[in-house]
């Protein structure tokens, strides 16, 4: 009798344990099937979106319209306006014993290899806060993101541009190293190669560049961590907010690191780069706010665009 009993306890644990088994299986299931399922509704979400997108032809307009000006803003000054550079007097003297007095002021020597080359700007100030605000956008849920950082970091780099080369040329203004840059000749009394670069000296295009930038990746970031003041903050997140917008505003560092240089390289002079980097943070600070809600405000870090059309 106690063999029996013991068997039919077994038995019983075996079925329990099967059907233990089959329900962890089943819920197992259930979990890999809903995940697929998340899945799917996300892939068909981000096609869903981008149909929509497209089918608004105006904001596809937009878009290329930005990029058109991203990629052109430094050549329509001279191409399509045809200005043409300032062709201001080379100073000089001529002394009664026949020697030739050069300005000191511009009398620098020319750098062989200067710290940012202008390969490296590119990477450093256009691809690379390109890169970073598609990726950013790709991985945000809000409505708009994505094509209004695309439209308003074109469109400041663009502006940037298009109004540093404007002053450039409009001015004419010597480099420090202009003589030795112009490769100018004691014989005729004027340059024997490059006569437009050497003139290009105000305002300095790598400040300007790094400046808007970097001062658009600060404003991005700080956008999408508000700096408006809540009620229901308490001091841990009032910390949290201002340790993540001092890292927000660490682009700026590269920015300054490029300005200078440009001193440090006999490119520039001080007032170029001032001159520069305040044209970089105007622009910067017009073209996000022409697509984004102030930093400060309670839709900080949402598009314009998304808070229209959750008004309508």
């Amino acid at each position: 009798m106690e063999a029996e009993s013991e068997n039919y306890a077994n038995q019983a644990d075996e079925e329990t344990r099967s059907h233990a088994s089959a329900h962890n299986g089943a819920n197992y299931a259930t979990i890999d099937s809903s995940l697929l399922d998340t899945a799917d509704n996300d892939n068909r979400s981000q096609v869903s979106h981008l149909r929509e997108y497209f089918r608004n032809y105006l904001l596809v307009i937009e878009l290329v319209a930005c990029a058109a000006l991203g990629f052109t803003g430094h050549f329509l000054p001279e191409y399509l306006f045809r200005m043409k550079i300032h062709d201001r007097e080379i100073p000089y003297q001529i002394t009664g014993n026949g020697d030739i007095i050069y300005n000191q002021y511009i009398n620098n020597a020319l750098v062989g290899q200067q710290t940012i080359p202008d390969w490296l700007l590119v990477v450093l100030t256009m691809m690379l806060p390109l890169i970073i605000v598609i990726i950013v956008g790709l991985k945000s849920r809000i409505k708009y993101d994505l094509h209004s950082v695309v439209c308003a970091l074109f469109f400041t780099v663009g502006l940037t541009q298009f109004i540093t080369d404007f002053v450039k040329i409009y001015c004419g203004y010597f480099r420090p190293n202009f003589y030795e840059y112009c490769q100018f000749s004691n014989d005729d009394m004027a340059c024997d190669s490059d006569r437009n670069n050497p003139r290009k000296s105000f305002p300095s295009g790598h400040a300007s560049s790094s400046f808007s930038s970097m001062t658009f990746l600060a404003l991005y970031f700080a956008g999408k961590i508000g700096l408006h003041c809540s009620c229901n903050e308490n001091m841990k997140m009032i910390l949290q907010k201002r340790f993540f917008t001092i890292l927000a505003f660490t682009p700026m560092f590269l920015a300054v690191f490029i300005a200078s240089s440009r001193v440090h390289d006999d490119m520039h002079h001080p007032a170029d780069v001032v001159g520069g980097s305040l044209i970089g943070i105007i622009c910067a600070i017009l073209g996000y706010s022409l697509w984004y809600n102030s930093i400060y405000s309670a839709r900080a870090g949402y598009p314009l665009l998304s808070t229209s059309s959750e008004n309508l």
